[in-house]
């Protein structure tokens, strides 16, 4: 892994919420191992397939979190556009979006999808992470990842300015029970 996600993966075990906004991608908690191989090879094509099988158990491992009797609070906002069929074969769509499914069944995980045009007028900037801690007085911490490095923000004027953001997102965001129902829909779509 790079140096600058090694702080993130340090933190995420000890959050008691984490909410994301991927425009371009699954969030890692929540891709299926063939949907991450599919995107990891496609962001470096050329990977030594050793680095790949490390990268890929290393979401697994992550993923390990949503699924502790302590797991933290997750709220993922996704644009549709990560699972178009142009994204990826449709075998690897079709156990993603089964899994995603699956995922926003559990009472601590929140899904919603979002329109990629009504996202860029909230939230130009890509891929965000809020993160909040258990303990009282611990101020959350804004993870803004770019292609080739990742921004830790913790400023509290920041860190405010995007959780209104993500608060307005939410709210043009398609309701939880909406989302699912169109995950089913993309997903009888892709049906042999």
């Amino acid at each position: 892994m790079p140096a600058w996600f090694g702080p993130y993966l340090t933190l995420e075990p000890e959050l008691d919420l984490i909410r994301v906004y991927a425009p371009r991608r699954v969030p890692g908690l929540l891709q299926t191992p063939d949907y991450a191989r599919h995107m990891i090879t496609e962001d470096l094509p050329g990977i030594p397939a050793d680095e790949l099988a490390q990268r890929i158990e290393l979401r697994q491992l992550r993923q390990q979190v949503l699924h502790r009797p302590d797991a933290p609070r997750y709220w993922a906002i996704i644009d549709p556009r990560a699972l178009a069929r142009r994204t990826a074969p449709p075998t690897v769509l079709r156990g993603q979006l089964r899994h995603l499914i699956a995922m926003a069944a559990y009472p601590h995980i929140t899904l919603q999808l979002v329109c990629s045009t009504d996202a860029e007028r909230v939230v130009p900037a890509g891929p965000i992470t809020l993160m909040r801690f258990p303990e009282p007085g611990v101020g959350d911490i804004v993870y803004l990842e770019q292609n080739d490095h990742g921004i830790y923000v913790d400023d509290s004027e920041s860190v405010d300015y995007f959780a209104l953001r993500y608060q307005q997102l939410a709210l043009k965001a398609m309701e939880p029970h909406a989302s699912v129902s169109l995950l089913l829909k993309m997903l009888d779509r892709l049906q042999p």
